[in-house]
């Protein structure tokens, strides 16, 4: 259990005590308060352990030392996150998980690091969403990657949610939700960002730049948008590498839909498409199954 009813500076959360965890101090708030855990067993060996909340927390930034471990809740307390975010170390032995029972994690920082340092999958299964302007950015450091199920949202256009994709490692950061509402900037300036939504825009109605060190690949679908005004209108920017499919589903479509934006796509000098070649077909009417991109919606001169 998480306590953050004694007064304290930091936790240290730590199983050895009792074997299932103990409580520790806890002085909730997000702007400097901090939350260690290390999951293990009383003969110190790293052990999978869940946490669970009953009232709602807050963090400056929550780092796993150990183990495995996965944060949960009753009744879907909520967790807010300061400018440190979330950071797992190399030295966890599985995968770090934010179950969907937490309830909402709202973050307050300008960014919100979240950063994997380990081999090992970090999960968000929780919608992430923030009330003011704000940016969520994620580093996956070696090959561990990020997978967020939940959805991005933003309360209106004024208080937009952002998102970075700044990966140093080969670890993956891919989204799944056919529910994101987000308004500020989808930034891939390293590392791989796989979209695998199935419906709807997996990026909201932001605009997405790709760096010349940034990959955006997946099977699912993007469409820029517009300010509610239609004053600005967000469009797709590639300095660095489009490619369609995904690590778990190759051979498969990517699509852009331009139907929602008058600012289109450009691929700029530099930027590359990386496509995979399924085998050949037996005739014209009858190909074979490779990696493709599919631009729905654009009109003359969209498309550079």
């Amino acid at each position: 259990t998480w306590d953050t009813t004694t007064s304290g500076v930091t936790t240290n959360w730590n199983s050895n005590a009792a074997g299932t965890g103990t409580q520790e101090a806890y002085s909730s708030g997000f702007t400097s308060s901090y939350a260690v855990f290390s999951a293990s067993n009383l003969s110190g060996s790293a052990g999978a352990f869940t946490v669970t909340v009953d009232t709602a927390v807050a963090a400056a930034g929550i780092t796993v030392n150990a183990g495995s471990l996965t944060f949960a809740g009753t009744g879907a307390p909520g967790l807010t996150l300061g400018a440190s975010g979330i950071t797992v170390n190399a030295t966890i032995s599985g995968t770090t998980k934010f179950d969907s029972s937490l309830g909402n994690i709202t973050i307050q920082g300008s960014p919100t690091t979240v950063t994997n340092n380990s081999s090992h999958l970090l999960e968000f299964d929780n919608d992430i969403a923030a009330g003011a302007p704000r940016t969520l950015s994620v580093n996956n450091s070696s090959s561990g990657g990020t997978v967020f199920n939940g959805a991005f949202s933003t309360a209106s256009q004024t208080s937009y949610f952002g998102l970075t994709i700044n990966s140093s490692g080969s670890g993956l950061t891919t989204i799944t939700s056919n529910s994101n509402v987000y308004y500020g900037a989808t930034t891939i300036t390293a590392g791989t960002l796989q979209v695998n939504n199935t419906s709807n825009s997996g990026t909201g109605i932001s605009a997405i730049s790709v760096g010349a060190n940034g990959v955006l690949a997946g099977t699912g679908r993007v469409a820029p948008g517009h300010s509610t005004s239609g004053s600005v209108q967000h469009n797709i920017d590639i300095f660095g590498t489009l490619s369609p499919g995904s690590s778990t589903t190759p051979l498969s479509n990517f699509t852009i839909d331009l139907g929602s934006t008058t600012a289109g796509a450009t691929m700029e000098s530099g930027g590359t498409f990386a496509l995979g070649l399924g085998t050949a077909g037996a005739t014209i009417g009858a190909p074979g199954t490779s990696d493709r991109l599919l631009i729905t919606s654009a009109s003359a001169g969209d498309v550079t």
